[in-house]
């Protein structure tokens, strides 16, 4: 229970800080649809989208995504994509990363309304 209760505290800790952010409602609508994106082209192909797109909110979620792999002990390096390369565990982590954007998922439509509200 305390593995699915950190990641519940991590997606909060990371939807809260966007709260006043202008891109807000972009990054909204990017993790509504984030579990279905790395279930269509897996982690690694959703990872290189984000990174590729280069935008605010691309940004902020491969960061927090980033940094969620990072916090759980999963990723320790400088370099996700490389990592996610080379690891034999890219199964395992996209699951939890999947376990993470449902929690990010509920958080983002508790705290980020939509509209600008």
């Amino acid at each position: 229970m305390k593995r699915e209760n950190s990641t519940k505290l991590l997606a909060k800790k990371f939807v809260i800080q966007k709260i006043n952010k202008k891109y807000k409602d972009d990054y909204r609508s990017l993790i509504k649809g984030l579990g279905s994106m790395i279930i269509q082209n897996g982690l690694y192909g959703t990872l290189v989208f984000l990174k590729a797109k280069n935008k605010d909110h691309h940004k902020a979620v491969f960061n927090d995504i980033e940094q969620y792999l990072k916090e759980k002990g999963l990723f320790k390096g400088e370099d996700l994509l490389t990592f996610l390369e080379n690891t034999e565990e890219l199964s395992t982590i996209q699951e939890k990363v999947l376990e993470f954007t449902n929690w990010y998922r509920r958080y983002v439509d508790i705290f980020i309304q939509t509209g600008g509200e």
